[in-house]
């Protein structure tokens, strides 16, 4: 699985690079900005998405293209491993006795291509925009919560409590997903109270 979802990584970032914005764009009316605010270090509009300005700066310091097009870069690269990120979790989601691994692999592939390639995603892929990057690490939370569920290790669950946690920097809507993930560890652990740390790691 690993190995499709990287194959579907390159092929996500090959054809966003293609089709990617070359400079700055009329396509998001925030686009300028948040192609400019991680290079400056600055805080853009309200509630400011200091993660991706930080991950934006380091994509500022690339050596090539102007500044706008290393930002555009960014939500390529995000996108693709958004891409990647969704095939992992409908693999994980589809039960295996009800499909043959193949399937379970040509469904989450074909799954994962036509939100790669959606009109919508794509031309979030290709611009300087907090969506991609926001989809990426939810997919990321996501990915870490199941690993914890069968884990069940404290340090598992600190990778997906800091995960989440990262998520908010890059859109703060996602603090939406607690409660769903509150109840989703309850049910997977009804001993999870018992473990004050976890909490205190989380918050």
């Amino acid at each position: 699985d690993y190995w499709l979802a990287l194959a579907l990584t390159a092929l996500a970032l090959f054809v966003y690079i293609l089709t990617l914005t070359p400079s700055l764009s009329y396509l998001s009316p925030d686009g300028n900005e948040l192609a400019t605010i991680p290079y400056l270090l600055g805080l853009a509009h309200s509630p400011g998405y200091p993660v991706y300005t930080w991950l934006g700066k380091l994509f500022t310091l690339l050596p090539f293209g102007d500044i706008a097009h290393r930002v555009n870069l960014m939500s390529a690269v995000m996108g693709a491993l958004s891409t990647a990120g969704l095939y992992l979790l409908i693999t994980v989601f589809l039960n295996p006795r009800i499909a043959s691994p193949v399937l379970r692999r040509a469904a989450a592939l074909c799954s994962a291509m036509l939100f790669a390639f959606s009109l919508t995603f794509w031309s979030q892929s290709v611009i300087a925009e907090v969506y991609a990057p926001n989809i990426a690490f939810i997919a990321l939370t996501l990915l870490a919560l199941l690993h914890w569920e069968r884990t069940r290790r404290d340090r598992d669950f600190f990778l997906f409590a800091l995960v989440y946690g990262l998520s908010l920097g890059t859109h703060i809507s996602n603090l939406g997903f607690a409660p769903a993930f509150i109840v989703f560890i309850l049910l997977a652990d009804p001993s999870t109270p018992k473990h004050p740390r976890w909490w205190l790691a989380a918050i």
